[in-house]
């Protein structure tokens, strides 16, 4: 029985693929499982593909691989797309009265995945269906699928039911109608007792952890969750967090909340990514405030300024410029249009603010010794 297995779930923006791939996920943490999970979005105001992966074992896991086992095909472009990286013994559940195929490959399950969720009570939860779909053909522990449903959608009443009638729906099905050759079941294997965090809740625990007390941002990919996560606990915590009315205003808000003010500026291109990278470790090293201003074209709505255009615009600063004149640096901020400078624009080393705090003489509050029982009550969330 193998202690490993891939999972892949994909469709359009909308079809619910990242609730199914945090569901498996958080499946499988429960049952004592080591997981980690990526996924792939375009624009939420564009739409678009997405996919979502999920490797379990067994044993601490530190990275996706290529292969899958079990890919979870909402709609036709997922098999288009994914089926040449199928293993050999691996599967395709997807929706045969939705998706027409031509040929009849052995390693496609059709479940009624849209009919089923209708008869649950409405087919927005399709994918639903193929989640319990996906645990039946591995024979987990659907009991286990049922609880976490019920805590994920507890708070919306007859639709936490609606889901675990449809998730049993796929569940059965596929314990009724496979009559292939799929060699992988899992079972829970400890006591559910094991974090699951994203990139996002651990950044936000972090900064928690580590006293933040001022956020100001404004809320676009990847910031949104950080923010919304530190302001429902902003009481707790004693933390201001300000929704800026632009992205200007919240880096002169966190200038402000800097008291000492920034004393490292620069600007890179994302396009450059070795400036860019440079720029970056330059921020971090910098004792006290560092505002980088990164040009980034924005594919959704901004059709002028494209990486071309930039390309064509951006130089590099020379040897022969300044950074500690703060008033050439003003100046040559607002160049714009024909020429656009990336560089360090400003740097002047001083005290930082943490310098002038007695309460941070002994060392950052991350190496002093701090009571854990706050991050501690919240850890249960993510269990």
């Amino acid at each position: 029985m193998p202690a490993e297995m891939n999972f892949m779930i994909g469709g359009e923006a909308g079809q619910g693929v990242q609730s199914i791939g945090f569901l498996l996920s958080k499946a499988f943490a429960r049952g004592g499982h080591h997981i980690f999970a990526d996924q792939d979005y375009e624009s939420r105001i564009r739409g678009g593909y997405s996919f979502f992966r999920v490797r379990v074992k067994d044993k601490p896991v530190y990275a996706v691989v290529e292969p899958v086992d079990m890919l979870l095909a909402l709609n036709k472009e997922t098999i288009d797309l994914h089926l040449k990286e199928l293993t050999p013994r691996g599967i395709i559940i997807y929706d045969g009265e939705k998706i027409k195929l031509t040929n009849s490959d052995s390693k496609l399950f059709s479940v009624p995945l849209e009919k089923l969720a209708e008869e649950a009570g409405g087919k927005i939860m399709s994918n639903t269906v193929a989640l319990g779909a996906a645990l039946g053909l591995i024979k987990y522990d659907f009991e286990l699928l049922a609880k976490l449903l019920r805590e994920h959608f507890g708070h919306k009443g007859e639709i936490a039911e609606a889901n675990v009638k449809a998730a049993k729906a796929g569940f059965d099905y596929a314990g009724k109608e496979f009559t292939g050759d799929f060699p992988h079941h899992l079972s829970p294997i400890g006591d559910g007792k094991r974090l699951l965090l994203n990139g996002t809740d651990a950044v936000s625990l972090g900064a928690l952890a580590a006293g933040c007390k001022f956020v100001s941002a404004y809320p676009m990919t990847p910031i949104t969750p950080i923010m919304e996560y530190i302001a429902s606990k902003s009481k707790d915590f004693n933390v201001v967090v300000v929704h800026a009315e632009d992205e200007i205003a919240a880096m002169n808000m966190a200038v402000g909340a800097g008291y000492a003010g920034v004393s490292f500026a620069a600007r890179a291109f994302a396009g450059d990514i070795e400036h860019l990278t440079q720029m970056l470790k330059l921020g971090i090293k910098h004792r006290g405030f560092a505002l980088i201003n990164v040009l980034q074209p924005c594919p959704s709505f901004n059709f002028k300024n494209t990486y071309a255009w930039y390309k064509e615009r951006v130089y590099k600063l020379g040897d022969d410029y300044d950074p500690t004149n703060k008033i050439g640096a003003f100046q040559k901020a607002q160049e714009w249009d024909d020429k656009i400078p990336i560089g360090v624009l400003y740097r002047k080393e001083r005290p930082t603010f943490e310098d002038q705090l007695p309460a941070l003489k002994a060392g950052p509050l991350v190496r002093q010794k701090l009571d854990p029982a706050q991050v501690a009550s919240i850890l249960s969330e993510f269990m």
